[in-house]
């Protein structure tokens, strides 16, 4: 099973505004998403799909014509929650599996298990072999959709579309060979640790598979770790707005020349704000000197002790 948001793949290099999501080619391009969990066995079975779309109510129009068999549900942001999650595996996978035998479940103690982070292009099967070929099936309906129509999708024609996707896809038996070359890559069936070890750097001094079995799962474990880092580990480098002319671009030469003249400016602020300082203290010493050089004389007559100040 896996959850994906239905997007379309760059098949070309161009030139784009930094932080579009999507280049390639925006049509009436909207916020609005929906959630598709699909669910496939090793034996290449295809379950229905299940949707969320982000709403607060459903109605009627948004469940027709779809796959056969999808299950529908909304969401406030189109996404899956436990309430929803319990909702499918109850509705769409344990029905399917008891298929086979009512008491399967507990028979053969099935359990749920969680993959490392950051190792779904790994150990997924739906990532390895099957979203790929799924989304540009995609791509070409939702390009063909919208050279025909304007606006974004309506919700009440996704389910429409969607199963034109899965048709598309299922023309000689290719969904059913994809789902079994995504066992068979992330090595969960037939069960084989070096599908998924082949494709991961190995390191020097490393084992063979005769070897120490925890060597490779330590190795596979540090991978990913340093995989992760590497990816989402932030800059921790402080950032400085720099004053450039608008339509000028710089390089790191420019650069240099702009920090060192900061820095010069910088260090000239610095010097004048101590000499104004300087003159300002000099200017009080001499008022001072003048108030007591006035109170001197006033007192005078009076035979005061006379003092100074340096």
């Amino acid at each position: 099973m896996k959850q994906t948001s239905p997007t379309i793949l760059a098949e070309k290099k161009i030139i784009a505004r930094r932080g579009c999501r999507h280049p390639e080619k925006i049509i009436d391009h909207s916020q609005t998403s929906f959630s598709v969990m699909f669910t496939g066995s090793a034996s290449g079975h295809l379950l229905p799909p299940y949707m969320v779309y982000r709403a607060e109510n459903m109605y009627n129009s948004w469940t027709e014509g779809g796959p056969e068999g999808t299950r529908y549900n909304q969401s406030k942001n189109s996404w899956f929650n436990m309430a929803i999650f319990k909702d499918y595996f109850y509705s769409l996978v344990l029905p399917y599996f008891k298929r086979f035998d009512d008491a399967l479940p507990k028979k053969y103690n099935i359990r749920f298990m969680l993959m490392p982070p950051n190792s779904t292009h790994l150990c997924q099967p739906l990532d390895v072999a099957f979203f790929r070929p799924l989304k540009v099936k995609w791509a070409e309906v939702l390009h063909k959709w919208k050279t025909t129509h304007r606006g974004t999708i309506p919700k009440d024609h996704f389910p429409r579309l969607l199963k034109s996707c899965l048709d598309s896809l299922n023309q000689n038996g290719s969904a059913e060979k994809n789902l079994k070359a995504g066992f068979k890559g992330s090595g969960i069936y037939p069960i084989n640790k070096n599908e998924v070890l082949k494709r991961i750097p190995t390191n020097e001094g490393a084992e063979s598979e005769d070897g120490n079995p925890q060597i490779w799962k330590e190795a596979f474990t540090n991978f990913l770790k340093e995989s992760r880092a590497t990816e989402t580990q932030p800059l921790r480098k402080r950032k400085k707005k720099l004053n450039i002319a608008p339509g000028k671009s710089i390089d790191s030469s420019i650069l240099s020349d702009i920090q060192q003249e900061e820095f010069e400016s910088a260090t000239t602020s610095s010097e004048k704000r101590k000499e104004q300082q300087l003159l300002q203290l000099q200017r009080i010493r001499k008022d001072i000197r003048k108030l007591y050089q006035v109170l001197m004389k006033v007192m005078e007559p009076f035979h005061y002790m006379k003092f100074w100040v340096g």
